[in-house]
């Protein structure tokens, strides 16, 4: 999902400066990060460590968000 919001808004654009890419990139590590906590929570999710499972996975899931905001504004 993220990965085509990404592509549909980048297929539009004209030109791009510097600081856009960083933000880019960022964007881009993200979503690239994404299936690593969600492993981890998949393999914890019915174990006593649960509750830090969720808290990485959606640690991940914020961090996804803020580079999306960084990369918009």
């Amino acid at each position: 999902m993220a990965s085509a919001a990404h592509h549909r808004f980048v297929s539009a654009l004209a030109w791009s400066s510097k600081p856009f890419l960083y933000a880019n990139g960022l964007v881009l590590l993200a979503i690239t990060f994404t299936p690593f906590p969600t492993a981890v929570l998949a393999e914890y999710i019915a174990t006593p460590q649960r509750n830090a499972a969720v808290m990485i996975h959606s640690a991940a899931q914020l961090a996804l968000n803020l580079s999306f905001v960084v990369w918009v504004a």
